[in-house]
Parts: C-alpha cells; sequence; structure tokens
C-alpha cells in the first residue's frame, strides 16, 4: 500500500510541474490512476490543489492501489517511483501537498 501513495504522490508532482503522468510513473500504472482519479474524485489529472486535498487523494489511492499493485507489481511501481523522489527541482513528492 505504501508503494501506491509513493506513485501518487510522484503523480501529484508532475501535475505541478505540467507534465503528464507517464513522464514520472511507471507506464502499467498510469490507466490505473487516470481511472482511480476520474472515478473517485472531481479532480483533473492535472489539477494539484485537487489532488491534494485529503479526502481527494485517500479516495484515488483507495479506488486505485489494487489495479497499480496487480497490473504493475510492487517490484515496478517502487522502482521508477523511488527514483522520481529526488528530482532536478529539488521537490520531494510529498512535500508537495
Amino acid at each position: 500500500m505504501k508503494y501506491f501513495a509513493a506513485l501518487l504522490a510522484t503523480a501529484a508532482v508532475g501535475a505541478f510541474a505540467g507534465q503528464t503522468l507517464s513522464d514520472f510513473l511507471p507506464e502499467c500504472s498510469v490507466k490505473c490512476l487516470a481511472d482511480a482519479l476520474a472515478a473517485a474524485t472531481p479532480c483533473a489529472a492535472n489539477d494539484l490543489d485537487c489532488l491534494c486535498i485529503a479526502d481527494n487523494y485517500r479516495a484515488t489511492y483507495t479506488s486505485g492501489v489494487a489495479c497499480v499493485l496487480e497490473t504493475c507489481g510492487s517490484d515496478v511501481a517502487v522502482g521508477k517511483s523511488t527514483n522520481n523522489f529526488n528530482m532536478p527541482t529539488g521537490l520531494k513528492p510529498l512535500e508537495t501537498c
């Protein structure tokens, strides 16, 4: 479960930087996260303020965690999201929200 939180936080950084989910996340997770975001929140994929509202973040997590872990496996999910924690901009995903 903590792996999905890392993915979701990394997605928030991508939205903040004006990039797409696939710029920061394993390709296998993008559809899961986009579907979870659309199904569980009123947020647009690039709306960091909306995504960072605790209820929206939690709803996206709850809605998408099983799909991400099933589709990608924890090894892939953790590998790419962890590599993006120390981004050139100096932003850390969990500090963005």
